[in-house]
């Protein structure tokens, strides 16, 4: 279910609150910091006696940084980061707040943060972290200067940017931060007490910190539910700040489900569910996907950054089948419960947030692109040549964490089946789902981008399988969605064509609808070698599924009169094949599932044969 992560964490936007990564003084080289032949110098100059030039160099650095990718790659070639630490530790502070400011603005740019924060962990970064951190608290105690205040807001906000990368970069790191920075945690802490407005970027920064050290990390779960100051500060409302809102709602709600098998254990998380819902609901309404393009382009990151942090809490929250970030289909034979909590929020997510979560998954019109006003034939968008250009880019990753938590939705409530899904009034909102996708799936296609398509057929498929085929369809769409998988060549994006088309041929009573899905199930696996081997393996499980029973209306008219039996006969070779052609050494849990697929269309074949005596 969902998709499967990259690296440890997140992949969506990360709002950078500082921005052009301000520090103290300003560089008198910025302007003439164009190509890497300057670099050397100010390397030389990070090792001078004098502070002034040590602070002036770590500027230059850090604009440097900012500014060109190619003066990135040169100042992690020459390993500019283990410099910039050693300055961590300097006699002059705003040496400190700009060497901590330069690394910031190394770490957080995508070509450069992974080597940046390798470098950093080998050259013992955590050990002077660790050091740094400790101090801050005290250092501005007490500091009545506002400039100096400043410089400490300054380099907690760089420290927890720095910090961030750090968690981010791999398991093996974050177990090492775990072991040696035992001051991250009352560091954070004290950052996001500080009820100074102008320390709202620090403030900013060490939520995402404290969000991303969370994931995944039951160490660091049970270090915030033994520190009660820091489990408050969860619970701020912050009404007039909705990115730090939200990301401190998405600790909070970290924090309960990876707890929520022992709820009773931590009273203090009861109000937990309640005020995830309320911030949430909150944060999701305060723009729109028609508005937010229109936002000054200086606030706009802010908003979409807010968005994002939110639905990606929300799609976690509504995931009750195996682990989030998985890329197969959930067990629809499993069936698992609920506890308190995650009633709580299916409840409410139903009645208070889906309207919103629609509403960001459905990609805006773009005036005078006439392909994205389609509502036709998706064969007319699908490869994306318009929408691809003129698709605001910046509203794909949104529009794919809302589809997402539609589509984990959707399948948690596959997964507990109608008895408790009827509680929550699926069997009206998932029908309402239904008809929103198929009106909507023309314009998702336009967008040109197959992951946010992917979630909404996987979406659309959860709920036939729910209702069993029962939704409304036309062979026209079945054949729509045929011409859709041909114009493909993405295999999951496929296989999630092939299991809608499945789920859809089990409805009785619409005899057309089933000829032209189960002519085109046959047909794929036919056509093997050349069908992917999910798209085969799905086709087949869908045959299976759908012509169990010879006393299914359409039986008779469409598997017999269409001689698929015949065609399964003629396609076992192939089966076998793709079977014989998997690595069972390299891939056991593929052949396994070839193998099977293998025997079950044996017995199938022979069942039917049985079944026409």
């Amino acid at each position: 279910m969902g998709r499967s992560k990259s690296g440890r964490r997140r992949t969506n936007l990360r709002y950078s609150p500082a921005g052009t990564g301000e520090s103290p003084g300003t560089s008198t080289h910025a302007a003439r910091l164009s190509n890497n032949s300057q670099i050397k110098p100010f390397l030389a100059k990070l090792k001078s006696s004098d502070a002034g030039e040590r602070c002036q160099a770590c500027l230059a650095i850090g604009e440097m940084a900012l500014n060109d990718a190619g003066n990135r790659k040169a100042l992690l070639k020459a390993e500019t980061a283990k410099l910039l630490l050693d300055h961590l530790t300097d006699d002059d502070s705003q040496t400190v707040v700009a060497a901590a400011v330069a690394l910031r603005n190394l770490v957080l740019n995508d070509d450069s943060v992974a080597d940046v924060c390798q470098q950093l962990f080998h050259a013992n970064a955590l050990a002077t972290l660790q050091t740094r951190m400790s101090k801050w608290s005290t250092d501005v105690s007490g500091v009545n200067d506002m400039q100096k205040l400043k410089y400490g807001y300054q380099l907690a906000e760089a420290m927890a940017s720095v910090m961030l990368g750090l968690v981010e970069t791999s398991d093996a790191v974050l177990n090492s931060i775990n072991r040696q920075v035992p001051a991250l945690l009352p560091f954070l802490r004290a950052v996001l007490a500080i009820t100074d407005a102008t320390a709202n970027d620090a403030r900013v920064a060490a939520a995402q910190c404290l969000l991303s050290f969370l994931d995944d990390n039951e160490g660091a779960v049970d270090q915030v539910l033994a520190d009660t100051d820091l489990l408050g500060l969860l619970f701020a409302s912050h009404t007039s700040e909705l990115y730090l809102a939200a990301l401190l709602t998405a600790s909070l709600q970290e924090i309960v489900f990876a707890r929520r098998s022992s709820s009773m254990l931590y009273p203090e998380l009861s109000r937990a569910p309640s005020h995830i819902i309320s911030v949430l609901q909150r944060t999701l309404t305060a723009t729109t996907a028609d508005t937010i393009m229109s936002i000054d382009t200086k606030d706009r990151p802010q908003f979409l950054a807010t968005v994002e942090t939110s639905l990606e809490a929300l799609s976690k929250a509504v995931t009750v089948d195996g682990e989030e970030g998985q890329d197969e289909m959930p067990d629809v034979d499993a069936a698992p419960s609920l506890n308190e909590l995650q009633k709580y929020v299916f409840s409410q997510v139903h009645t208070q947030l889906l309207p919103a979560v629609v509403s960001w998954a459905t990609p805006i019109v773009i005036p005078g692109n006439p392909s994205a006003e389609a509502n036709g034939n998706p064969e007319n968008s699908a490869d994306g040549e318009v929408g691809d250009a003129a698709y605001p880019g910046q509203l794909l990753g949104i529009h794919t964490f809302a589809l997402d938590t539609l589509h984990n939705l959707a399948w948690s409530m596959q997964s507990l089946g109608a008895a408790i899904a009827s509680q929550f009034a699926w069997e009206t909102q998932s029908r309402e789902l239904w008809s929103w996708s198929v009106a909507t799936l023309p314009r998702i296609l336009v967008t040109g981008d197959e992951d946010v398509a992917e979630s909404a057929l996987s979406l659309m498929y959860a709920v036939a399988l729910y209702h069993n085929g029962d939704v409304a369809c036309t062979p026209a769409e079945i054949n729509d969605l045929v011409k859709l998988y041909s114009s493909s060549l993405n295999g999951l994006f496929q296989s999630r064509i092939v299991g809608l088309i499945g789920a859809l041929a089990r409805s009785q009573g619409r005899i057309q609808v089933n000829r032209a899905a189960g002519t085109f199930l046959i047909t794929t696996i036919a056509q093997l070698p050349s069908t992917d081997r999910e798209c085969a393996l799905e086709a087949l499980d869908a045959i299976f599924e759908v012509y169990g029973d010879a006393a299914f209306d359409y039986d008779t008219p469409v598997f017999v009169t269409g001689r698929f039996a015949h065609h399964l006969t003629a396609a076992l070779p192939k089966v076998r094949q793709m079977r014989n052609t998997t690595d069972k050494r390299r891939d056991p849990r593929t052949w396994q599932r070839c193998d099977e697929a293998l025997q079950n269309l044996e017995a199938f074949i022979e069942y039917k044969r049985d079944e026409a005596r």
